[in-house]
């Protein structure tokens, strides 16, 4: 049975994960790029992603990993990204996990290739974690392994891949093995491994689930204490503090990083618009996707989905023949240890309790820390456990199982507990029935209903037939396989697998922003370019998917109310010419702003004669346009079209009198255009005399066109300079700032609002505003700016002044920053709101900027000593053992004198 178990496990891991382990494809979620633009032009029409709503690791979590792995590898520890949202911290605090030894393969492999090896070690502790605890509390080996099979294949396993969050909860089985250990050897040496699961807790980066595990395995601890010592209270309050001092430690092992986290709260609104309520709970009716994973389809692949919540928030699944095994659980004799079958019974149903029902006892624990501002569907993560848990102790009853053994009253309740669990079936199914009828989905629903049915089914044959001797085996050793295959089933479908070419492509559009941004900075109206992936291609962007320093974040809001749909993500919703011309963008450095080629086209719009009929594929189509500048060229539909071509496109090219080609663009029709205006964007800026646009259309059906062209010309007002077409629109903002620049005058503004009003309002481009009057007064003279280096945690730059003034640098540094000039530490001042400012005194000097996180020089003492504790509690049992013992000659000198 052991044989067959860890088989399956295998069998299970290396399936699951599949072909990305051998490099033939990438385990993300990055074919979602081609949805956005630039990427899209360069894709098929018609392109579906297979994961939609994975799309926080393609925007968050593998940039910032790519970034973390290569600024490892040329020999940096970056404590700072400098790349999204004016910058923030990375690897100075737990952040994404970069410092738990299962995120290793980020430093060791390829981007691309790292995802499949991090998920293969997150597997190895999950089903490891579980074996060892299982064993630890008396089940089998077979049962241990099937255990973990079942956690790691639950729902929040699942759906949370490639976040941090099953990093941590990968960790959950070694806090009740570490826990389970120690109270049953209760030595200083026990709780060493209490210390160690805890710092990994933390090191993953997700302190939510770290908090459920915690509070999960306090009064497991608790009761198994009072089990142990036989209730003297003496050795439960001994115990008690020892257990209490190993998570202390465990917690000073990783103060270096906890510390400088905590300082960060507050500068950047971690805890923003995270409190909870007692109404926001799971669905109760989540639970069904428990036995029936696809009960309301599934987001993944494209298919619909009509659950009540998201699928990656709700998703419960243990898996129907797991739920037969729970059952066995429930109705023979634990063979677990006294108790530990009834915590893990009251765990689960209090668990369910405060995850799907909410109420006043919800309430009461958002009193609490993680409850209070977290939500409280990541309790998932240890539901799921709860479980396989309680299915790893059925399968070792059944192991256990000989017939005969049992009384008439028992078997007769165990059939009246599986009567109850037919009934709930019974009624569950009705259930989704009629969900499934409210979307037109009864068939559907039906069969997955079949598919949940097989393996529950064949479970429950396996353990009715587990105490005949002939088949026993036999039954035994088809519970893993089905196991396996269940889970296998879930996650084959959900766990992405991108061809390697879709692994954050470099598109015609970065390499524009890469030859021409330099230290500058872009933002994009809506979702062009996917904010936050600009940190994997190394192109600084004021917005992105980043936890953003406040006063940063009240600049963007500044410029558009609307600029952050969610706590942590920022996009400007609107591309009017006063947004794009925002003197705040000026200031922080923002030199292109980026458009979809769907958007319209900024410039002032003229009408002249077109082309009458139609637009046939292949066929050029002359129209003279008058001279002058050109941004746009646009032509209008009578007739809605869809094009079968999957690439179709209407291009156009800017003629000159001599007949050459002076500019061109293209725009992707995709599968459908409604009848209107249709624009393609040209850089067609700086042309002076009469052009002609010729209209080519590429496609497998002709457009019905009206007989007038759009023309959209520069306007001189607006500062802009459109520089680029292809796959995203990019706009030179002509009155941008530097990110390094001298101001030679300062404005003191103290209130925040006249502040923000002054900035946004008033252009000065040698101004620089300070919250409070600065250490010297700026002379009103020039200065020469040249940077030195610009790296993630410091930069140096010189500065030739004419006389003293302020070395302005456009970037969220005021927390955690550090100035010198010429070695001497200085002020470092808060300027333009959000940025920062170095007093220069006139002459040249060279000015440093170095990142130290707040907090950092304690937490580094804190977690010396709590290694030095860990060591002593590892070694001195040994050391001590040492002393007491008498040499090897000493002992042969008493039994020679014991013998005479």
């Amino acid at each position: 049975l052991t044989v067959v178990a860890a088989a399956a496990a295998l069998a299970f891991v290396l399936l699951g994960i599949g072909t990305p382990l051998l490099g033939l494809r990438t385990f993300s979620a990055v074919d979602l790029l081609q949805s956005y633009e630039p990427w899209k032009s360069d894709a098929a029409a018609g392109f579906v992603p297979h994961l939609p709503a994975a799309s926080d690791t393609v925007d968050n979590v593998l940039p910032q990993h790519q970034l973390f792995g290569q600024e490892v590898r040329d020999g940096n520890v970056p404590g700072w990204d400098p790349l999204a949202a004016g910058g923030g911290p990375l690897a100075s605090g737990p952040g994404s996990a970069f410092w738990t030894p299962l995120n290793l393969p980020y430093v060791l492999l390829p981007a691309w290739l790292a995802p499949a090896w991090a998920k293969l070690l997150e597997l190895v502790v999950t089903i490891g974690g579980t074996f060892l605890y299982a064993r630890r509390i008396g089940l089998g080996r077979p049962a241990g392994l099937v255990g973990g099979i079942l956690f790691a294949s639950s729902g929040f396993m699942v759906t949370w891949t490639n976040w941090p969050h099953t990093q941590v909860a990968a960790l959950i089985p070694a806090l009740f093995w570490a826990a389970e250990r120690f109270c049953q050897l209760r030595t200083v040496r026990a709780a060493v491994p209490i210390a160690l699961v805890v710092a990994g807790l933390l090191l993953g980066g997700f302190p939510a689930v770290a908090g459920y595990a915690l509070y999960a395995v306090v009064p497991y601890t608790v009761l198994r204490l009072l089990q142990l010592t036989g209730r003297s209270p003496l050795a439960l309050l001994r115990s008690a503090l020892l257990a209490g001092a190993a998570t202390a430690l465990g917690v000073g092992l990783v103060a270096v990083l906890v510390l400088p986290f905590l300082a960060q709260l507050d500068d950047l609104d971690y805890l923003a618009e995270r409190g909870q309520v007692a109404s926001a709970h799971l669905p109760p009716l989540m639970l069904a996707t428990t036995v029936v994973w696809r009960a309301f389809g599934s987001a993944a692949g494209g298919g619909p989905y009509w659950g009540p919540i998201v699928q990656i928030e709700g998703l419960s699944f243990l898996g129907a023949g797991a739920a037969v095994l729970v059952g066995f659980a429930l109705l023979r004799r634990s063979p677990a240890g006294r108790g530990i079958r009834g915590y893990f019974v009251v765990a689960t149903l209090l668990t369910v309790a405060l995850g799907y029902r909410g109420g006043t006892l919800l309430a009461y624990a958002q009193k609490l820390p993680v409850f209070s501002d977290n939500p409280v569907a990541r309790i998932r993560s240890i539901l799921g456990f709860f479980l396989a848990v309680l299915a790893a102790m059925g399968y070792q009853a059944l192991v256990a199982h000989v017939r005969g053994a049992r009384s008439r009253w028992r078997v007769a309740a165990e059939l009246a507990g599986w009567a109850l669990v037919a009934l709930a079936a019974a009624g569950l199914s009705r259930k989704l029935l009629a969900v499934g009828a409210d979307f037109h989905q009864t068939g559907y629903v039906r069969t997955q209903l079949l598919w949940a049915a097989l393996p529950a089914g064949l479970v429950l044959v396996a353990g009715s037939l587990a105490g005949v001797r002939r088949v026993r085996t036999l039954a035994l050793a088809a519970v893993p396989v089905i196991v396996a295959v269940e889970s296998l089933a879930l996650v084959i479908p959900f766990w992405p697998r991108a061809p390697k070419a879709d692994f954050y492509p470099q598109t015609a559009a970065h390499q524009f922003l890469d030859t021409h941004l330099g230290q500058d900075r872009y933002v994009s109206k809506g979702l062009t370019f996917f904010p936050g992936t600009n940190v994997y291609y190394g192109l600084r962007s004021a917005t992105g998917h980043t936890f953003t320093n406040r006063e940063w974040k009240e600049l963007l809001l500044t410029v558009d109310p609307d600029a952050f749909p969610t706590p942590t993500f920022s996009r400007f919703a609107h591309g009017d010419a006063r947004t794009v011309g925002s003197p705040l963008l000026d200031a922080m450095s923002v030199r292109y702003f980026a458009f979809g080629p769907q958007d319209p086209v900024l410039g002032v719009r003229s009408t002249v004669p077109g082309v009458a009929a139609a637009l046939r594929p292949g066929v050029p189509v002359d129209v003279p346009i008058g001279t002058g500048a050109v941004r746009g060229v646009g032509v209008r539909l009578t007739a809605p079209a869809r094009p079968g071509d999957p690439f179709a496109a209407l291009s156009v090219q800017l003629v000159d009198r001599g007949g050459r080609t002076v500019a061109q663009g293209s725009r992707r029709l995709y599968t459908a255009v409604g009848e209107g205006r249709f624009t393609v964007p040209v850089a067609g800026e700086g042309l002076t005399g009469p052009l002609t646009a010729r209209l080519t259309l590429r496609s497998d059906a002709p457009l019905a066109l009206a007989a007038d062209l759009q023309v959209t010309r520069p306007d001189p007002a607006d500062g802009l300079r459109l520089v680029f077409t292809d796959g995203a629109v990019l706009y030179d903002r002509t009155t941008v700032l530097p990110r390094f620049r001298w101001a030679d005058h300062a404005q003191v503004i103290p209130d925040k609002v006249a502040r923000l009003t002054v900035l946004a309002n008033v252009r000065d481009p040698g101004r620089v505003v300070l919250d409070s009057p600065g250490p010297l007064t700026a002379a009103g003279k020039p200065a020469t700016v040249s940077v030195l280096s610009d790296g993630t945690d410091s930069s140096r730059t010189r500065v030739e002044a004419g006389g003293a003034g302020y070395l302005v640098v456009a970037d969220a540094d005021q927390a955690g920053w550090t100035a010198t000039v010429d070695g001497r530490t200085v002020p470092l001042l808060p300027a333009d709101h959000a940025l920062v400012a170095v007093p220069v005194p006139a002459g040249t000097h060279e000015v440093a900027l170095h990142y130290t996180p707040a907090g950092q020089a304690r937490g580094a003492a804190v977690s010396l000593a709590s290694l030095v504790l860990l060591l002593a509690a590892v070694l001195g049992p040994v050391l001590v053992r040492r002393r007491r013992t008498p040499p090897a000659p000493v002992v042969a000198e008493r039994e020679k004198a014991l013998a005479g």
